[in-house]
């Protein structure tokens, strides 16, 4: 416990100087670290070695004498192709596009689904809405698609919709009218964060005391629908206040309709987002995802339900701005 606890502290210290950085291209460097160790920690779901990854970490000579050498270096490889591809689609989102990346201002947010917008941009945030929207019915439905899940073709394309909207939705999300002012995109992204920690607690303590319902038994069996009302409305409230204070900044408080639906939508796929990581674990078999964090597990396990909210925050609500515009 005093491990979990001295490791969370270190945790929120690093994550709030990064978000709070005001050089872009620190944020950024931060951004492809985490998501290259995170697609790495998720390339062992794809190219499976004979001894998991706390080994690496315990004895990296013994994980390489009974693995070899083939399934790090296509797990190394793997991580490399995704970063890069977010990279190339993050290049592309700042040429001949109505979507200054950096210099977003205050009233643009619904061009991303614009005849203007960067036509890469735009279907990168369509097939995350769709990757999320069919995640939730494999979470759901498991065990029957189970034929699915295990399938590495799809779990090495499902990576990339899985990263790299992520990759893209936090620059935007960081950069929001970063000329006029240069924290609010750090205060928008803590505050989406902030949704998503509410509800899991409002879920875990409604779920514990009167969940009955189960989302998906063979999945997780803790996770109750009872339990997500309970984190609907806990994360609205606290909703609320941030909404109250501007912690979502002006270019999403324009809408306030189209920022509620998009934090309740949020805060629901974001227990997708956690589901589709235990899924991952359960059908491979792996406890945790990683050990680079003691105590709390590995990158993934901390990012689970982010890689969903993020995108599908920002999505949702420059979808209804712009039906809505």
């Amino acid at each position: 416990m005093k491990q979990r606890i001295i490791t969370g502290l270190i945790l929120i210290v690093l994550a709030s100087l990064w978000l709070t950085t005001p050089y872009p291209q620190f944020f950024l460097a931060g951004l492809l670290l985490i998501v290259f160790i995170g697609a790495f920690e998720y390339s062992q779901f794809i190219f499976r070695g004979e001894i998991n990854d706390e080994h690496l970490l315990k004895s990296p000579s013994e994980y390489i004498k009974k693995n070899g050498w083939k399934p790090v270096l296509q797990r190394l490889l793997y991580s490399s192709v995704v970063i890069f591809s977010g990279t190339l689609l993050v290049t592309a989102a700042t040429e001949k596009s109505n979507l200054d990346y950096i210099l977003l201002d205050d009233t643009r947010l619904h061009l991303l689904f614009s005849e203007g917008s960067n036509i890469l941009v735009m279907w990168v945030f369509i097939l995350s809405a769709v990757w999320w929207i069919l995640s939730a019915f494999l979470v759901l439905r498991y065990p029957k698609n189970s034929g699915i899940v295990s399938s590495k073709i799809f779990k090495i394309l499902a990576g990339f919709i899985y990263f790299i909207p992520f990759f893209m939705a936090a620059g935007i999300l960081r950069f929001q009218s970063f000329v006029t002012d240069s924290s609010i995109g750090a205060v928008s992204i803590l505050s989406v964060m902030v949704l998503v920690w509410a509800a899991d607690s409002g879920a875990y303590f409604v779920g514990k005391a009167c969940g009955k319902h189960k989302m998906s038994p063979h999945v997780s069996p803790n996770k109750t629908f009872e339990g997500l009302a309970g984190g609907v409305v806990l994360a609205l409230i606290i909703f609320a206040v941030l909404a109250y204070f501007g912690c979502y900044g002006k270019a999403f408080q324009m809408n306030m309709f189209a920022l509620t639906v998009a934090s309740v939508v949020t805060v629901v796929f974001s227990v997708i987002g956690d589901l589709w990581e235990s899924l991952l674990k359960r059908e491979s078999g792996i406890k945790d995802s990683g050990f680079i964090f003691p105590g709390h597990g590995g990158m993934l396990d901390r990012i689970d339900s982010l890689l969903a909210a993020l995108p599908v925050f920002l999505i949702t609500f420059a979808a209804l701005d712009r039906i809505l515009g």
